[in-house]
């Protein structure tokens, strides 16, 4: 699953949408199938057959209308206004088919569109207030003054005219965040990031892979970024302050490798997403404590049954680099290859 959407209509917010594939280039990516869609609110999914070729999705979302965006990488921006039986191709002209973020204002009443465009190659962002009319040659805008385009990918928060974009450079690394406080037409420098735990950057050379920015709704002074580790502003931008640790044995512990967050309840909860899973903070980040309990989260990257003993099988796992569980009585580093030895098990 590479993102998931709700439909925001008050009387149909059991619709709920979610794209698949890893899209941003690690070596281990799985490819998706398409795009799944509930009407029961998640309890069961269907297949929409009209997405069998979107197999590498980034980003869903939904507006006010109910109308959804499928953002790809290779088909670029998709949208669909009956629901997902069809869809329409609404890249801008001339620019790249693989879409890093998408983001809507408001799904409230009519809402800006914002959109970057370029996975391993230079970005570009572009906006428009006609979402569910647009089309590739026609209403989208190019912002006045642009945040400088890196090289491999950018993640954008928006909360109404507020913007903060975080632009990764063809090191895998996010030298400055970029803001906006006019709805994205002017961008400027709002401050250097800091170091996660025992790194010399934030997103230590990996900004193509681990990269997320999301602004408190209550108040759009605060917003927390993710690289490796996290980081929060609450005074706009100037300053930012790490406030997890993936390592170590001081500070908050969240595990490595920020794909997402968001805020709710009036900017107070928090939940991180990571390759560890999730992470959770009922006071906008001062505490954070591992959600993992119970949730069937983890990823297979190899099986051996045992040449033998038929019923004892080893398992190498990572969730995604937590270390690996094993079934019987050997433990693997994560995500290796690994073979039954011979003889009994140990």
């Amino acid at each position: 699953v590479a993102a998931i959407c709700q439909d925001p209509r008050p009387g149909f917010q059991n619709i709920m949408y979610f794209c698949t594939g890893e899209s941003f280039g690690n070596a281990d990516a799985v490819q998706g199938v398409g795009v799944f869609k509930s009407v029961d609110a998640g309890a069961t999914w269907s297949f929409l057959s009209s997405t069998s070729s979107y197999t590498a999705g980034t980003r869903i979302k939904c507006d006010f209308q109910g109308n959804v965006y499928l953002g790809t990488r290779g088909n670029g921006l998709l949208r669909s206004i009956d629901g997902g039986s069809t869809w329409t191709n609404i890249t801008p002209s001339g620019l790249s088919a693989n879409i890093c973020d998408i983001e809507i204002s408001n799904t409230a009443g009519p809402g800006r569109l914002h959109l970057v465009v370029g996975i391993g190659t230079p970005q570009a962002y572009r906006y428009t207030d006609i979402p569910s009319t647009v089309s590739s040659g026609s209403g989208w805008i190019t912002p006045l003054t642009a945040f400088p385009s890196a090289n491999y990918r950018a993640e954008i928060g928006v909360s109404g005219n507020v913007l903060y974009a975080m632009p990764n450079n063809s090191s895998g690394q996010v030298p400055t965040i970029y803001k906006s406080i006019d709805g994205g037409d002017n961008w400027t420098a709002a401050g250097s990031t800091p170091a996660s735990f025992n790194m010399t950057t934030l997103t230590n050379g990996q900004g193509w892979y681990d990269l997320s920015v999301v602004i408190n709704p209550a108040n759009p002074n605060e917003c927390i970024i993710g690289g490796v580790d996290c980081a929060k502003t609450v005074d706009g931008g100037t300053t930012w302050t790490r406030i997890s640790s993936w390592a170590g044995n001081t500070g908050q512990y969240v595990h490595a490798d920020q794909h997402n967050a968001q805020w709710w309840d009036g900017g107070t909860k928090l939940m991180f997403t990571c390759d560890g899973g999730v992470h959770f903070s009922t006071n906008g980040g001062t505490t954070i404590r591992d959600r993992n309990k119970g949730l069937r989260l983890k990823q297979f990257y190899s099986v051996a049954i045992h040449p033998t003993e038929t019923n004892v099988m080893w398992r190498s796992t990572r969730m995604k680099d937590n270390t690996s569980l094993v079934h019987t009585y050997l433990m693997f580093s994560a995500g290796v290859p690994i073979m039954a030895p011979p003889g009994p098990p140990r």
